[in-house]
């Protein structure tokens, strides 16, 4: 036999054998080359996780439709709290809630049917990262968006998770916020604070707003102190808990900061209660309603947030040996809306520069 002839049958025998899989891992379930199949988890059917959904799923569609890939939604999810209020997954109140939410995910859908979990906000996102889910269902990560402080929400640094934060942190909001107004503005940041429900969000910004008060102590010594109130209270905000503007005294009006919770009352009810009763506020929330309701909104774009999601996925597919773990937490940067009429009637007082910073990419006036 010719040592031509044994390479020959070797090659032949190896070539078999690969063929077979022998020796091989056990094969993940088959996801076709041209498809990505998404589950798009939601905190609450409200008007900015929805623009931040729509976002994502906007600009990956269009750059998957560039690479002939499908974009599969499987669904669009949004907790049942019609029984009880929005709670977070660590709330004994909320924690069957999204126990439910989880349960039947796990129930409809087999490994290798969802190729990312896409969570919106603090709570949605904490519940599918502590379901396992992503594990279970052999997928190949959960990318949140609009997380206030991924870092509180235990989301930075774990295998298989990456995301958009809501903006640049609370400090920046701050900063954002003072930049509009006199320096003896009475500017209030109330929020449910009752132990046990989870009010990450609320919290995290609280505690950034306590290092910006320190911060101005010293550079600002002349303005009110605090710079900015915390004023926890123990149970959900109602209208009671916030005084009226003052047209002939704006400096020592109130005027509140929303962000979770007290966006929250405006969302359910489109602010109609704090209209009615000419309550001062600068909602963080972005729609029609909110500016026509306070004149000054300081916010992010909700759905630049979803296109940022959109890109770490992409970026993924191109590169999947890497762990999301691996990215950076995108950080959009805060804007301001102000509609100078809507101030007017109201009688909340801006400082004049706010008017005039047309070139500033991040100032829209309506």
């Amino acid at each position: 036999m010719s040592r031509r002839f044994l390479a020959r049958q070797i090659f032949v025998l190896f070539a078999l054998i690969a063929a077979s899989g022998i020796g091989s891992a056990v094969a993940e379930p088959a996801t076709k080359a041209n498809e990505l199949k998404i589950l798009i988890v939601m905190g609450e059917n409200v008007y900015y996780e929805k623009e931040i959904a729509e976002g994502f799923v906007g600009r990956l569609r269009r750059k998957l439709a560039e690479k002939n890939v499908e974009l599969i939604e499987r669904e669009r999810i949004v907790p049942d709290f019609s029984e009880s209020k929005y709670a977070s997954p660590d709330s004994p109140k909320g924690a069957d809630v999204w126990r439910l939410v989880t349960d039947a995910i796990n129930k409809k859908y087999n490994a290798g049917d969802i190729d990312y979990f896409i969570t919106l906000g603090s709570f949605a996102s904490r519940a599918i990262k502590n379901s396992d889910l992503v594990q279970m269902k052999h997928a190949k990560g959960q990318v949140y968006l609009g997380v206030t402080s991924p870092t509180s929400a235990g989301l930075v640094g774990q295998p298989g998770i990456a995301g958009v934060q809501y903006g640049s942190g609370g400090v920046d909001y701050g900063r954002k916020i003072l930049e509009l107004f006199p320096s003896n503005q009475k500017l209030i940041f109330i929020y449910q604070a009752e132990k046990g429900q989870g009010n990450i969000q609320d919290e995290s910004i609280a505690a950034d707003f306590i290092k910006l008060n320190k911060e101005y102590e010293t550079r600002y010594p002349n303005a009110r102190k605090p710079r900015l109130e915390i004023r926890p209270i123990d149970g959900l905000i109602e209208v009671q808990d916030l005084q009226q503007g003052n047209p002939a005294d704006p400096e020592n009006s109130e005027i509140y900061i929303g962000w979770y919770g007290l966006d929250n009352i405006l969302a359910h009810t489109n602010g109609e209660r704090l209209r009615q009763a000419n309550i001062w506020i600068v909602p963080s929330s972005n729609t029609p309603q909110n500016l026509d309701l306070a004149g000054v909104i300081v916010t992010v774009d909700d759905r630049f947030v979803g296109e940022l999601g959109a890109d770490i996925i992409l970026k993924h597919m191109a590169n999947p040996q890497i762990d999301l773990k691996q990215e950076k937490v995108r950080k959009p940067r805060f804007k301001v809306l102000i509609k100078k009429e809507v101030l007017k009637a109201k009688g909340v007082k801006l400082l004049d520069a706010a008017f005039t910073r047309q070139e500033d990419v991040t100032y829209t006036y309506r």
